[in-house]
């Protein structure tokens, strides 16, 4: 489960949306399936990986190959 703020562009009847992965200190988007939604919270069944760090705070703005400082 993640925070729905960090979602953009959910689709509630398709279930789909875009999150802003960060690796290697690089955003990258990508798509992601989502299942049950509990208020705040939305479970990510698709496109997400375990332990993968994604933007939460700021995350409209970068764009695929930008740098991203994680904060701690």
């Amino acid at each position: 489960m993640i925070s729905r703020s960090a979602i953009a562009g959910l689709d509630f009847s398709a279930g789909t949306g875009f999150v802003n992965t960060v690796s290697e200190g690089v955003a990258k988007w990508r798509e992601v399936k989502a299942s049950a939604i509990s208020g705040e919270l939305v479970e990510i069944v698709a496109g997400l990986k375990s332990g993968e760090q994604y933007v939460v705070r700021g995350g409209f703005n970068p764009k695929d190959g930008d740098t991203v400082v994680v904060a701690k």
